[in-house]
């Protein structure tokens, strides 16, 4: 059943107010008990995982049965981490991952229950990476102490020398797909995210699934985005909440579908705030034809050529920026507690930062044709005012 408006907005001011948003409800139904029935368990010697140069180490042992869903532990020693090698390329049973450094020796793919626990490590070498199929779901929940990670097989940072080659230095594109699709391609609904670190990847995180939920993780230093939903699947409203993206050399979020993103979401380094992305911008790429709760106002949405035909909740001040196309408003179309939108150029460097990721621009009038409003009886461009700047249409009152 749709929630009534007054819940979105009452959670709208929750997240701006900073409470935790995030959604309990089912976050241990993919959980088994260690040694249950049909399960491979990989179980974890210690609760801690050492940093390269420690020579403490996760002490991590092979419980897994050498069926089709087991993990089997043999792999290389290094900087004082035991190491389990993943062999399993295809998991079809329930098979949980306990913590420790997991190296993956293939492209692995999910279809049945992948279960990780606090704590885990997942290295991956050049052009392999995790693909949760159609049937198979994802459930990752780290700690707020114990995250799980996804790396790069050079990351001497997290979890040591896995691969015993010396010091080494993790860099984006080290792992991960190189096509369309994601390091972690989640395309099985139900799936569970949550602090959960994704790093030095190619594409970033891809959504390609419904009921997905994304929470208290960090998505950087990947080749191109952080994380995306991608509109070419059947995706319902995915829930983003307490997220963290930066140092992506393309947009940090993609949105092809509706999204409830609040503002507990941030786009720069908690630890170093002048850490952005190459390209600061959300690309919103589709139309916004049902309730969608678009929460930051830190960087602008590139959002052109599309229509917004349902209820927005947004808070005073989002920004939305367009290259070339108009944006249109339908009659059916609202925003509830953002009357102050902003529409603006691509190049509006001065609102949103560098959506372009090519250095400082200077916007000017005509960069994009302008805000398409029909109330239902008359359709016609909105006069330009503060809120609408750089826009080619109208022809008086524009920004320069």
């Amino acid at each position: 059943m749709q929630k009534p408006l007054v819940y979105w907005f009452e959670m709208l001011l929750l997240a701006a107010t900073g409470l935790s948003l995030g959604c309990t409800d089912g976050t241990q139904s993919l959980g088994m008990e260690p040694g249950a029935a049909g399960a491979a368990v990989v179980s974890g010697g210690g609760s801690s995982i050492a940093p390269a140069g420690n020579g403490g180490g996760a002490g991590v042992e092979d419980g897994g049965s050498a069926g089709s869903g087991g993990v089997s532990g043999s792999g290389g020693r290094g900087a004082g981490d035991d190491v389990v090698t993943v062999k399993e390329c295809l998991i079809t049973a329930p098979t949980r991952w306990g913590a420790g450094v997991h190296v993956a020796n293939c492209k692995i793919d999910v279809a049945s229950s992948l279960s990780i626990e606090p704590g885990a490590i997942i290295k991956f070498g050049p052009g392999f990476y995790l693909d949760v199929l159609a049937g198979g779901t994802l459930s990752a929940i780290g700690s707020d102490s114990l995250p799980i990670v996804f790396t790069s097989l050079k990351d001497d940072a997290h979890g040591g020398d896995a691969n015993g080659d010396g010091a080494s230095t993790a860099a984006p594109n080290d792992w991960g797909c190189q096509g369309a699709c994601g390091d972690l391609n989640i395309q099985g609904s139900g799936s569970v995210l949550e602090n959960v670190h994704a790093l030095y990847g190619s594409n970033g995180v891809y959504v390609q699934a419904g009921s997905t939920r994304v929470s208290k993780s960090t998505f950087a230093h990947h080749d191109s985005y952080g994380l995306v939903l991608d509109g070419r699947f059947p995706v319902e409203t995915t829930q983003l909440t307490e997220n963290a993206f930066f140092d992506n050399r393309g947009y940090p979020l993609h949105l092809g579908k509706t999204v409830f993103l609040d503002a507990s979401n941030t786009f720069h380094d908690p630890a170093n705030p002048e850490l952005k992305n190459g390209k600061q911008c959300i690309e919103l790429d589709t139309d916004l034809d049902q309730l969608a709760v678009l929460g930051v106002t830190e960087l602008g949405f590139l959002f052109s050529g599309h229509r917004i035909s349902s209820e927005l909740l947004t808070p005073p001040g989002v920004i939305f920026k367009a290259r070339d196309a108009a944006i249109y408003l339908d009659a059916g179309g609202s925003f509830y507690n953002g009357p102050n939108a902003i529409f603006t150029s691509y190049k509006d460097d001065a609102l949103g930062g560098d959506c372009m990721g090519d250095g400082p621009s200077t916007p000017a009038a005509g960069d994009w044709e302008g805000l398409w409003i029909d109330d239902g009886t008359k359709a016609d461009y909105a006069a330009p005012v503060d809120y609408i700047r750089y826009a080619e249409k109208s022809g008086t009152g524009l920004l320069h």
